[in-house]
């Protein structure tokens, strides 16, 4: 027995429709829940006094200030793929018939942060809390600005 293919006949969008629909339906924030890996903060070093505890004109020596901690990232169990956010822009796309009819991988997300281990950035994933800057790349059409907002999710939720 032959198989037999069945098609439902679809009209493809162009890519300027395609970015015009992204445009209009994506908000301009696409907002992710992890949950932060709770790393312990060392405690700062106590401040050292310069020289002797007292200096050549009888007073005390001035004390050194404690080194400034730089600002640190909150990792997070998991990530945030280019998949995970294509999967997101299909949900909000979803819920219009011509939206449904949009066509988006992975690949046609960017992520424009700087490829980073300390700052949670890879090619095609986030691994830390905050705000990153992404483009939807529609092929024949200016990219689609929007930021990806990874935001800390209770332990127990």
């Amino acid at each position: 027995m032959e198989e037999m293919a069945i098609g439902v006949p679809t009209k493809l969008l162009t890519p300027k429709r395609t970015s015009e629909i992204i445009d209009a339906q994506v908000p301009s924030d696409i907002i992710f829940y992890r949950v932060p890996i709770a790393i312990p903060e060392p405690e700062p070093a106590p401040p050292e006094p310069v020289g002797n505890s007292i200096n050549a004109i009888g007073g005390e020596a001035p004390l050194r200030k404690a080194p400034e901690l730089e600002p640190s990232i909150t990792r997070i169990f998991g990530s945030v793929s280019t998949a995970d956010i294509v999967e997101s822009i299909k949900a909000v796309l979803s819920a219009s018939e011509e939206g449904a009819r949009v066509v988006l991988a992975p690949e046609d997300i960017t992520i424009n942060e700087k490829e980073s281990e300390d700052l949670g950035v890879e090619a095609d994933r986030l691994k830390a809390l905050g705000e990153y800057t992404i483009e939807i790349r529609v092929k024949g059409v200016d990219p689609l600005p929007r930021r990806v907002v990874i935001k800390a999710q209770e332990a127990d939720r």
